[in-house]
């Protein structure tokens, strides 16, 4: 659920009577479901044409009846909502599939969702692509664009994929430029975390930060 205040000052976010009723954006959770790991945006650059739209994106895990431990198989699309009414009302679509064979979507498991805009109000999500049993693992990227019929997606930009076993990548998150004086204005970045692990006996040796960025909005990245 998302609240709201308007006109936020240093006492009135402290004030629980300021705050507006929580609206519930996605009312799929119940005993089967649950949504996990979201993320809230709001499109505040006055040049884009959807100023004041609001984003939120998430994990949805989902239930299949069973559970067969570490491994065991279960659905966990991403989910993305927006608003265009200040978060009174909401539109949410499933944008990955729901895989169930205990690989995910197209061999990948999904996890994570990190969300900007650029200065034009095109959408940027940055998630996490993995097998949970085995390698490859990698981050993704996509770009929404918004028209009449809703929010529409690219296919996915898969960032320093790795087939290691002993390489995890893990704890993405995305930026956009869109600073009107910048002579990288809308440019694309993406930092993740690349857990690295002794191929021999599973142990912990670093996690070094990784940076990627796109001029190209998203399509390849360097």
């Amino acid at each position: 659920g998302v609240s709201r205040l308007d006109n936020p000052t240093p006492s009135s976010v402290l004030d629980k009577a300021s705050w507006k009723p929580p609206v519930i954006i996605n009312t799929h959770t119940g005993q089967t479901s649950f949504e996990d790991k979201d993320q809230l945006w709001v499109d505040n650059v006055s040049s884009s044409r959807f100023f004041g739209r609001v984003y939120e994106c998430n994990a949805e895990f989902r239930s299949n009846g069973q559970h067969n431990g570490r491994g065991g198989s279960f659905p966990a699309p991403l989910t993305f909502s927006y608003s265009a009414d200040g978060g009174s009302t909401w539109s949410t679509k499933q944008i990955t599939p729901a895989g169930t064979n205990g690989s995910g979507p197209n061999l990948f498991g999904l996890s994570g969702c990190t969300v900007r805009t650029d200065s034009h109000g095109t959408v940027y999500y940055a998630g996490l692509g993995f097998n949970r049993t085995s390698a490859p693992n990698t981050v993704t990227v996509s770009r929404g664009t918004l028209s009449g019929g809703g929010l529409s997606w690219s296919a996915p930009t898969f960032i320093n994929a790795t087939t290691s076993p002993s390489t995890l990548n893990d704890k993405e998150w995305i930026a956009v430029d869109r600073n009107a004086g910048s002579a990288y204005r809308d440019r694309v970045y993406v930092t993740w975390t690349r857990f690295l692990f002794n191929p021999h006996n599973g142990a912990y040796t670093q996690s070094p930060i990784f940076f990627a960025s796109s001029s190209d909005g998203g399509t390849t990245f360097t």
